[in-house]
């Protein structure tokens, strides 16, 4: 299996630690779940020495329950960056963009690279529909990730 890190392909990783950040797999449904399962349980991923571990960052619940978990990510990932190589983001859109900035920002302050891997068909609408805050939101998540993935028909362009 050949991969693409840090800008040119290799077959093999020396213990590559991936920390991939998205909602609860157990009690969140819909195609992140789905995603982040298949992340963790792709085998291909450990032969090549890439480590994958996973921090839930959002679950489907009332309001108070949802900033509890958040805050709890964002505690829990202060603590496993310094044994992180990289981040992996999942990004809807709506209000999980500023959740992820908040996360990602601690990643920049802890010089933690990561990774955008957005979901959904709406990125470009989320983006052109919404507050100035949340399209200031989407550019610094963009700009300051390594590398983005769009999963979804639609492109963003953010410069």
């Amino acid at each position: 299996m050949c991969l693409f890190v840090g800008g040119h392909f290799v077959t093999e990783v020396d213990a590559m630690r991936v920390l991939v950040v998205g909602p609860d797999i157990d009690r969140t449904p819909g195609g992140m779940a789905t995603m982040s399962r298949r992340l963790l349980g792709e085998r291909r991923l450990a032969d090549a020495g890439i480590q994958m571990t996973y921090l839930a960052s959002h679950v489907e619940a009332r309001t108070m329950r949802k900033l509890l978990v958040m805050g709890l990510a964002a505690v829990r990932l202060i603590g496993r960056l310094p044994s992180t190589d990289v981040v992996h983001l999942q990004l809807a859109g709506g209000r999980s963009v500023e959740r992820k900035l908040v996360l990602a920002t601690l990643c920049r302050l802890a010089r933690t690279p990561y990774v955008l891997q957005l979901h959904g068909a709406g990125v470009e609408h989320d983006v052109a529909s919404g507050s100035r805050w949340h399209r200031w939101s989407w550019t610094r998540l963009v700009v300051e990730a390594k590398h983005s993935l769009v999963l979804g028909l639609s492109l963003i362009h953010i410069s």
